[in-house]
């Protein structure tokens, strides 16, 4: 988890989701294929619940939040991706 990564325990995890929902509530995320408003997008995929799988649109917008570029590795593709603020 993105929580996991930057402090090196999985025990802010919330926290860190809520910051990422907020940033996708305030944001204009159509651009990364996001269809509804974030309202909508919330509300429809439960991101603001625990045990809900995050999206490259969380990914985007996680690196709106921390201001940095997050480098992913998709395995089935066998690239690197770039998320970039």
């Amino acid at each position: 988890s993105i929580s996991f990564v930057i402090v090196g325990a999985e025990d802010h995890h919330l926290h860190f989701r809520h910051l990422i929902v907020r940033q996708i509530l305030n944001g204009n995320y159509e651009q990364y294929g996001l269809q509804l408003s974030g309202d909508r997008y919330v509300q429809q995929t439960h991101m603001e619940r625990d045990g809900t799988f995050s999206t490259e649109k969380e990914i985007f917008a996680a690196a709106d939040v921390f201001k940095c570029t997050i480098t992913i590795y998709q395995t089935d593709q066998q690239r690197w991706l770039n998320f970039k603020p």
